[in-house]
């Protein structure tokens, strides 16, 4: 989950933090993931700093990406909830730095997934340079699932029916996913 402990993430419109709903679905995610046999690590369990509450933006990320990397987690999911000064913007996309041919495909598969099941605007998959998916040395994603800053999206995102729909499609994708590289790497 992102942002935590003292960093509060973006505000919605009604008053919700980002690192609430970030926690939430990614606590639904880990449920699902373990039910079917997967072994998950979380950067954080509760509502608290992965490295220290006086810590640098960039010693918060290290010890997120340490998480994946120090344990040889075969990927890394961020998630989040975008926010916007234009409150007309919705949608959700998921970004990627391209460190393999693994990287886009976890980020499409899962990026996919999300857009069919929420019905939210596809912004697209993106490449970017953000800490926690360029310094992780296994695929990577991070997931802004809708605009905490646009009414519309707000309401689905702070409901709990949308909010394991999302965590079902999260799950969907990266299932989707392995599928995928198991192909690319013809073991199937």
């Amino acid at each position: 989950p992102g942002h935590g402990g003292s960093d509060p993430g973006a505000g919605s419109v009604r008053g919700f933090r980002e690192k609430q709903l970030n926690f939430s679905l990614s606590m639904q995610v880990k449920a699902i993931l373990e039910r079917a046999g997967a072994k998950v690590l979380m950067t954080r369990v509760t509502d608290v700093d992965v490295s220290s509450p006086d810590a640098s933006d960039r010693d918060e990320l290290r010890a997120r990406t340490l998480v994946g990397n120090n344990n040889r987690a075969d990927i890394f999911i961020s998630i989040h909830h975008n926010s916007s000064a234009n409150s007309d913007l919705n949608g959700t996309t998921t970004y990627y730095y391209r460190k393999t041919i693994f990287d886009a495909v976890l980020a499409q598969s899962i990026q996919d997934a999300m857009v069919q099941a929420g019905r939210l605007t596809d912004i697209g998959v993106r490449t970017a340079n953000f800490y926690v998916v360029k310094n992780t040395t296994m695929p990577a994603a991070l997931l802004e699932i809708g605009f905490l800053s646009n009414p519309r999206d707000e309401i689905q995102l702070t409901n709990p029916a949308f909010q394991q729909k999302m965590a079902q499609a999260i799950v969907a994708g990266i299932d989707r996913f392995f599928g995928q590289a198991a192909k690319m790497r013809g073991e199937q």
